[in-house]
């Protein structure tokens, strides 16, 4: 009855330990969403007026695909990371732009096309998507993944195109200007969009990682009071076995 009473002790310690870390986690998790949802609302003013301004489908539908796709850099996410690979998973030809070490590691491993080096999702900035955009606007249809995710739900993605320009009235502009315009907006239009889209991936990935953390620490604390229940049980056993050893010492 010693070992047992031991064995809870020892197994209560490690189920507190564990409650500990998915708390910390489930805390630094809701900071980060509410990290990034700060940024999404800063960014919206930008986001919109990109957004009204008039635009059409770009002629030159021969480019070839790149998709941009924000996973985690690390585990704990898995419904958002598992969703994400099964939207993109029938697609092994098309190029891919991947932030997210874990994402960037699970994809590489199955032979798909990335362009870029390893690199972690984290604290992204817009001026990232800026450059990136510059280099790709020309030669590349893009496409990203839009998240949608309401708790207690699946997690779905929404294939968005990028394939549009600025639209310009008849003789409002012309001559080098018309290219330079289009240049210059589509380089925005794509940055703004990807940048919202990366804000919105990073929201749900850690609400998802809260919530996970949630489930843990429900479980650990059910653990708990269970195993409490049986070291009280085990110990009201053993003062019991002693005291009725002391009585049959004290009649003997």
């Amino acid at each position: 009855m010693s070992n047992n009473l031991s064995s809870l002790r020892k197994r209560k310690k490690i189920i507190a330990n564990t409650l500990k870390i998915t708390q910390a986690m489930k805390l630094v998790s809701f900071s980060k969403f509410q990290t990034y949802s700060s940024k999404q609302k800063r960014f919206t003013q930008y986001y919109d007026t990109i957004w009204r301004i008039p635009r059409t489908i770009d002629e030159q539908v021969n480019k070839k695909i790149i998709v941009f796709l924000v996973g985690a850099d690390l585990g704990l996410a898995s419904a958002y990371m598992q969703a994400l690979y099964k939207t993109v998973h029938p697609y092994p030809d098309w190029e891919f732009m991947v932030l997210g070490q874990a994402l960037f590691d699970r994809m590489k491993h199955d032979h798909f096309k990335i362009v870029n080096d390893v690199m972690k999702s984290e604290n992204t900035s817009f001026d990232f998507f800026l450059d990136w955009s510059k280099r790709i606007a020309e030669d590349y249809s893009i496409r990203l993944l839009r998240p949608f995710y309401k708790h207690g739900s699946s997690i779905r993605f929404e294939w968005v195109s990028l394939d549009e320009v600025l639209f310009i009235p008849y003789n409002l502009v012309t001559g080098e200007d018309v290219a330079d315009l289009k240049s210059v907006y589509r380089i925005k239009w794509i940055a703004a969009n990807l940048y919202q889209s990366y804000l919105a991936c990073k929201m749900v990935e850690h609400t998802v990682r809260r919530t996970a953390m949630e489930q843990a620490s429900e479980n650990a604390e059910e653990l708990l009071q269970h195993i409490d229940r049986q070291y009280n049980r085990l110990r009201q056993e053993k003062i019991t076995q002693e005291i009725n050893e002391l009585i049959a010492s004290m009649e003997g």
